[in-house]
C-alpha cells in the first residue's frame, strides 16, 4: 500500500501465520496510478510505479533475504499518467521486465527486454492511438506477451508478441 513517502507491506512469515507489517521500504512519493507488485521469482517481489515530479518509472526489487534496496532503479518512460503494467521476464533483472504505461501523449509506451542479455535496462517504444485507463499485460497459452488497452473508441485493442521469445517484438494492433 503506497504511503506519502514509503510503501507498507503486510506479509506472512509462514502459511496461516499472523500478518506482519514491513514498513522498511522508503520510495519517495508515487505519482498517479499507485504501485504495481510483481512476483519476480525466488520468493521476491518487485514494485513498479511512476515517481511524482519526474513521472519516471521506478523499480524496487526485494533482496533474497527479504530486505528492500536503499533506493530504486529508474527505468525511464515517457511521462504520462496512471498505473504501470508490469510482467516479469524470466532470467532478467528488475529493470528488464515487460513494462507498459500510458505516455504523456496518451498512447501506449512499452519496454521489452533486449534480446542480448548484456544490454540491460528499459527500451521504451511508443505506438498506437490514444487510449483510456491503464494497459494490461499477460502471457498467452503459447507464452507470448499480450498487451491490451481500452481505446478512446471504447473498444479493446490488443497487441501480441510475434513469438514467445523474450526479445520478440510486438505484432500489429488487433481490435
Amino acid at each position: 500500500m503506497p504511503g506519502k513517502n514509503s510503501v507498507w507491506r503486510w506479509h506472512q512469515a509462514e502459511p496461516g501465520g499472523s500478518f506482519l507489517l514491513d514498513d522498511t521500504l522508503r520510495t519517495g512519493r508515487p505519482a498517479t496510478g499507485g504501485i504495481t507488485a510483481v512476483d519476480s521469482g525466488d520468493e521476491r517481489t518487485c514494485l513498479y510505479f511512476r515517481e511524482a515530479g519526474t513521472q519516471q518509472v521506478m523499480a524496487y526489487r526485494q533482496h533474497a533475504d527479504g530486505r528492500w534496496p536503499g533506493s530504486g532503479a529508474g527505468v525511464g518512460g515517457h511521462g504520462g499518467t496512471g498505473a504501470v503494467a508490469a510482467l516479469w521476464a524470466p532470467e532478467r533483472g528488475a529493470r528488464e521486465a515487460f513494462l507498459a504505461h500510458r505516455g504523456s501523449s496518451g498512447r501506449l509506451v512499452v519496454s521489452l527486454p533486449d534480446r542480448d542479455k548484456d544490454h540491460s535496462g528499459a527500451h521504451w517504444h511508443e505506438s498506437g492511438e490514444a487510449f483510456a485507463y491503464a494497459p494490461a499485460m499477460a502471457y498467452d497459452a503459447q507464452g507470448a506477451l499480450v498487451v491490451a488497452v481500452v481505446g478512446v473508441d471504447g473498444r479493446l485493442h490488443v497487441r501480441r508478441q510475434l513469438s514467445p521469445s523474450v526479445s520478440s517484438p510486438l505484432g500489429p494492433w488487433l481490435c
